[in-house]
Order: C-alpha cells, then sequence, then structure tokens
C-alpha cells in the first residue's frame, strides 16, 4: 500500500515513437539496452545541465572580468554572471530535493537479532554492502528496495521491505529461502548490466515524482522533459522488470528442490491474494460506520487469519494463479510448475520465530492508521452520502412505487445498506411494483441471485429476458455464474451482509 509510483502524460509523437519501435526492440535485447543506456545519458545530463551550465557561465564571466576592454565586454560579464547566478540556484533547488522511497515502522538488531544475523550472512555470501535499513511494512512482499539519494540514477539508498503479513504464511525455513532468494535477485542486479538498466526505471519513476512535488523554478523546467524520461525509460525497461522479479524464483529453482520452491511460491501467492481480496476489504468496511481508523489490523492478524480464511478462497486463487499477470504465467511455465500446492498456514510462523515480543505489530498499526486516515475519512464520507441518500429514498418508497432510475439507485444501496432479509423485501416489492421494467427487473433478479434467493432472482431475470430479448445473454450468463440451474433454482453462492 505504500508504493512509489508517477502518472506521467505521453505526448503524441512518444507515444507513436514507442509503437513504430515495439517490433524491433521485441526482436533485439541489445537494441533495447542500447536505447536504454541513451534515454539514461540523456535524463543525467538534463539534471546536470543548469550545474553545468553554471560553471561554465562562471568560467566565461571570469574571463571576460579580466579582459573588460570596452561596453560589449562590460554586457557580456554582467550577461553571463545573471546567467551563472540563475543557473546556480535551479542547480541548488535540485540538489536538495530527494526522492521518496518506501517505509514502515524501521526495526533495529536488539528487536530481532536472528533476522540481522540471517541478513548480514546472506549479504557477506553473496558480496553486497550492508542495506541501510529493514522496515517492516503492511505489504506482502520481500526485497530489498534502493531508492536514488538525490536527482540521478546512481548512488542509492537501500532498505530490506519485510510484509509483516507474509510472515504468518511462511515457516522460519520458508523465510530463510525466500530471504536468500531476494539477497540473491539483488546482487544480479547489482553485479549486471541489465539489472542497472531495470534499477533505472524505478529511479526514474521517483525522480520524476519527486520533481513534481515541488512547485519550485527547477522543477516547473524540468518537470515535463523528466516525464518524457521517466515514461521513455518505463517502457523500454517493462521486458527487464519482470526478469527482475523473476530472478529469485530461478535462484532457487536452482539451489533447492522443487517441492520447496513450489511451497514457497504457493505461499506468497495465498498471502497477497488474502490481503486484496479478503482481509483489506474487512478492515476497510469498518470505515462506513467508524470516522476515524481505530481497528488493530496487524496486531489481530494471525487470529483474524484462523478465522477467516477458507480452504475454498484457497483452492480457487491458486487455480486462477495463471490468469493473475503475464507475469505470474510465465513465471511458472519456467520453473516448470503446472500447478501450486499449498500445505496450509504453519503451525510455527516465521514472525513468531523472529520477533519475541508483539510491540513492532503495535508499531506498525500505529504506522498503518496515520497513512490510511485520508482514505479511511473519504470512505466514511461517502458511506454517510450513501446513507443519506438511501434513507430519502426509502421514505419515498413509504408514499409511492418508484420507478426508473430512481428504483435502480435505491436496489444498488439496498445491497450495501440492508442485512439480507431486508434486502431481499425491497428488492421482491421493487420488481412487483415495475414488472414492466427490465432494467429493474434484471438489476433486481442480478441482487437476488446475489443473496440466494434463487427462485425470486430467476423469475426476476427471466421476466427481464421476456421483455428485452437483448438482455438474454446477461441472463443466461448470471445464471451460470452463480450456478443456477434452469430447472431446480439449485445455487450455492453466500451472502455477505454489510
Amino acid at each position: 500500500m505504500n508504493e512509489i509510483c508517477v502518472t506521467t502524460t505521453n505526448p503524441d509523437w512518444l507515444g507513436n515513437l514507442g509503437r513504430r519501435l515495439q517490433k524491433p526492440l521485441d526482436r533485439s535485447e541489445r537494441l533495447r539496452l542500447g536505447l536504454l543506456c541513451v534515454a539514461n545519458a540523456i535524463g543525467c545530463l538534463l539534471v546536470l545541465s543548469p550545474a553545468l551550465l553554471s560553471m561554465t557561465a562562471s568560467a566565461a564571466a571570469l574571463y571576460f572580468g579580466q579582459h573588460l576592454n570596452g561596453p560589449l565586454d562590460w554586457f557580456l560579464f554582467e550577461l553571463l554572471g545573471v546567467c551563472a547566478l540563475l543557473c546556480g540556484i535551479v542547480a541548488a533547488d535540485l540538489l536538495f530535493s530527494r526522492p521518496d522511497f518506501a517505509s514502515g515502522v524501521p526495526l533495529t538488531e536488539a528487536q530481532s537479532p536472528e533476522l540481522f544475523a540471517m541478513l548480514k550472512r546472506r549479504l557477506s555470501h553473496f558480496r553486497l554492502e550492508t542495506v541501510n535499513q529493514v522496515y517492516l511494512d503492511d505489504g506482502t512482499e520481500l526485497q530489498i528496495d534502493a531508492s536514488p539519494r538525490w536527482l540521478l540514477p546512481f548512488v542509492h539508498r537501500r532498505q530490506l521491505r519485510i510484509g509483516a503479513a507474509l510472515l504468518f504464511f511462511l515457516s522460519p525455513a520458508q523465510f530463510r529461502l525466500a530471504l536468500a532468494g531476494t539477497v540473491s535477485a539483488h546482487a544480479t542486479t547489482r553485479h549486471s548490466m541489465r539489472g542497472s538498466l531495470a534499477q533505472s526505471r524505478r529511479d526514474w519513476n521517483r525522480i520524476a515524482t519527486a520533481v513534481n512535488r515541488r512547485s519550485s523554478i527547477s522543477s516547473k523546467i524540468l518537470r515535463r522533459p523528466l516525464g518524457w524520461i521517466a515514461a521513455l525509460v518505463d517502457a523500454l525497461g517493462k521486458g527487464l522488470e519482470q526478469h527482475d522479479r523473476q530472478m529469485q524464483y530461478r535462484w532457487l529453482r536452482n539451489n533447492t528442490d522443487e517441492r520447496s520452491a513450489t511451497e514457497l511460491l504457493a505461499a506468497r501467492t495465498v498471502a497477497a491474494e488474502f490481503l486484496d481480496k479478503q482481509y483489506w476489504p474487512m478492515i476497510l468496511k469498518a470505515a462506513d460506520r467508524c470516522p476515524q481508523p481505530v481497528v488493530h489490523p496487524f496486531g489481530h492478524f494471525e487470529l483474524l487469519l484462523q478465522r477467516t480464511l477458507q480452504e475454498a478462497d484457497v483452492r480457487r486463487w491458486l487455480t486462477n494463479v495463471r490468469t493473475r499477470s503475464a507475469d505470474h504465467c510465465d513465471l511458472l511455465a519456467e520453473l516448470g510448475i503446472d500447478f501450486l500446492k499449498w500445505a496450509g498456514t504453519p503451525t510455527d510462523s516465521a514472525y513468531n520465530a523472529l520477533f519475541a515480543a508483539p510491540a513492532v505489530l503495535d508499531r506498525l498499526d500505529h504506522y498503518w492508521r496515520k497513512q490510511i486516515e485520508p482514505e479511511w475519512n473519504q470512505r466514511h464520507q461517502h458511506f454517510q452520502q450513501k446513507q443519506q441518500r438511501f434513507e430519502r429514498l426509502q421514505e419515498l418508497a413509504t408514499q409511492q412505487a418508484l420507478h426508473g432510475r430512481s428504483a435502480l439507485r435505491y436496489i444498488k444501496l439496498a445491497a450495501d445498506l440492508l442485512d439480507r432479509e431486508q434486502a431481499i423485501e425491497a428488492w421482491q416489492s421493487t420488481v412487483a411494483a415495475n414488472f414492466s421494467d427490465a432494467s429493474v427487473c434484471f438489476a433486481c433478479g442480478r441482487s437476488l441471485l446475489a443473496a440466494n434467493a434463487t427462485d425470486t432472482g430467476r423469475e426476476a431475470l427471466e421476466r427481464a429476458a421476456e421483455l428485452s430479448p437483448s438482455l438474454t445473454g446477461g441472463v443466461k450468463k448470471l445464471l451460470r455464474e452463480y450456478r443456477v440451474d434452469a430447472s431446480t433454482g439449485a445455487q450455492q453462492i453466500a451472502y455477505t451482509s454489510p
């Protein structure tokens, strides 16, 4: 949740150039790497140009200051002095601009001696310098994040980012394997030209973000050209980024058995899917009723994980892992893995092995509440507005039947604000009052199916298809999706109340 990115608007000529170069780039890896080197050189020259111009103008002003022979020499001396001063101001502003880096709760060696000892051994084995900081964050990743210290993709600060939730899905042995793969992937990035160019893609995004965030003269001058550089490097480096992400699993494949590599990949997949699809939606649902974030998503994570994680969901996530993205599909194909099998949550998790006290999770909860507060307040305000609209519609519904757009809004809001029985009753009454409106019948039928009211839902959908034959395809798709048999009406989809 704390990833740093930049959104750049590509000019038309850059988009056309990218489309023309796509086929040659796909065919020639050398061409891609060469263009990336050129783009990086142009970007560095652009950032350094104010300092270079300031030094050049200062040297020229000193020369003319020693050879003043007339009005023209005085004019050039003053002009060069002004140019040197202005470029110096812009260069100083760029010098004090710092790209952001992903953060979290900083860890010390006293909090987890075993973690730091393990990290030192891995860094020494792969001949890497010390990581500047170790952070525990609210994600599910385990990676070494390198952020440029200045607005140039050279000298970096390196942080080991550990997703707190991931530690509850891994055993201590799996965490040691994952850490070794992470350090190995970072070593490959550091020691290869390809890896350095892949890193520059992330660097230029952060540099462009840092420049966009400031409102100084230098930012206004360099914002657009640096955005172009970031967009160009981003487009050219996509393939390298995918290669970089798969590097640690290649190391695991070559240095451990297939079962261990498969179980580790499955555990990381389940952790990411659980947080994205189930855990965070459940936690953020509390924003509807509570104006301030007071929950403890990490302090209570282990207990909630045991109570909410369902085996059916895990099977579905692992079965559909190939459809998540092309990266996952390519990775599984390269590793020769047909399907993923997860052994379940470990009896002794990596978190319990690395941290003796829960104080770290309390600090992470405090950090998360501080970061999520703006989004939380926005969700709460949005829910209050929906509730007010629904109350007005409910009051109107007691006086007369709702039709058209009012009925459709009422159907949608009832799913969010009423419990199952009340919602079913509201949808049934709306269908009865709008039995000649295909769109209302369709919306009510879909909501009734989701609430396990199979018979009334199927009748409403069939009525919608009868009134509007163009909806027949959508009706059949819904019946298949909710596993409704046209003759028996049997289905097994559960309704989640607000």
